[in-house]
Parts: structure tokens; C-alpha cells; sequence
């Protein structure tokens, strides 16, 4: 059983990894569409190593190693090959389509809409994580609530029978 326990163990790490990159990623997505875009000339900017450089400054831990090693391998490598390293690395959908943006600005072409349609996704992703974190919440206050319960059944039940036990003593005499 323990054994077993540590063979699989990984399994909820990577699970548990791979929860936390999903809740932090609506965040992540929009703070780097946001240095996409300038609202003042309507023009789109695609330098890409100091935008994730400044994303790495306020990244979530989660983000911190992946962000460092896109980083080090867009300064290193291709900025196309980095970035397609980085999309394998997370797996996750959402990732390949801001990197196939990403990939298609840095060959100059019209990304605007992709980016439109990927924040949109991110608003309601990020909707859906909240959702999904006050859903457990209850269930927590209630796993709380119970040692409170039984403390309090049974301090109930003891002046309770210390009272019977106290009336039937007065009654027998």
C-alpha cells in the first residue's frame, strides 16, 4: 500500500501543478494581452522577451520556473522554437492558442481578433475558477463545523443529565 502510494504520488503532484496553472492562467494570459496591446495607436507590439520578462517579475510561483526557462530559450534559441517549447511544456489549450498568436505576430501577421477571442475565453475561464473555488468552500466550513457539533451535543447532553440525575435525586427523597 505505501509503496503503491509512492510509485503514484507523482500523479497528484502533476495534478495538483496542473490545477493551480489552470486557476492562475486567466491572470496570466490578460497581463500579457494587455502589454500586447496599445489602446493608443491601435497597433499591436510583439516584444516578447521583455514582455514575459516583466511578467516574471509579479508571476504566480506556479508560472516562475516555466517563465524563466521561455525566457532563457527565446534569448537562446528561435523566439518560435521557444515558444512552441513552452506550449508543449503546459499542455494545456488555452496556452496553444496565445502561443499560436504569440508565434504569429512575431511573422507580422494580423492577430487583433485571435487576441479579442482569447481574452473573451479568459473572462469566463477566470468566472468559472471562482465559481469553482466557492463551491468548495462550503464543504470545508461544514468539515469545520463538525467537531463543533459533537463538543456541543454532548456539553448539552451532560447538563442535561446532570439535571435528570440531580430532579431524581430530589423526588426519591
Amino acid at each position: 500500500m505505501i509503496l503503491y502510494q509512492q510509485l503514484t504520488s507523482y500523479k497528484t503532484e502533476l495534478k495538483k501543478k496542473r490545477n493551480e496553472i489552470e486557476m492562475g492562467l486567466p491572470g496570466f494570459i490578460r497581463s500579457i494581452l494587455y502589454k500586447l496591446n496599445d489602446k493608443k495607436s491601435g497597433v499591436i507590439k510583439a516584444d516578447l522577451i521583455s514582455i514575459f520578462e516583466d511578467y516574471l517579475k509579479v508571476a504566480n510561483p506556479v508560472f516562475a520556473w516555466d517563465i524563466s526557462v521561455l525566457i532563457m530559450e527565446m534569448k537562446a534559441k528561435d523566439i518560435e522554437v521557444a515558444v512552441r517549447s513552452f506550449n508543449n511544456r503546459l499542455a494545456i489549450p488555452e496556452v496553444g492558442f496565445l502561443c499560436n498568436a504569440l508565434i504569429g505576430l512575431t511573422r507580422g501577421e494580423y492577430q487583433s481578433e485571435t487576441l479579442a477571442s482569447l481574452a473573451r475565453e479568459m473572462d469566463i475561464k477566470s468566472k468559472e475558477n471562482i465559481k469553482r473555488e466557492l463551491e468548495k468552500r462550503p464543504s470545508k466550513v461544514l468539515i469545520a463545523c463538525i467537531p463543533l457539533f459533537a463538543i456541543s451535543f454532548l456539553a448539552i447532553g451532560y447538563v442535561m443529565l446532570q439535571a435528570m440525575t440531580g430532579g431524581l435525586a430530589t423526588l426519591s427523597q
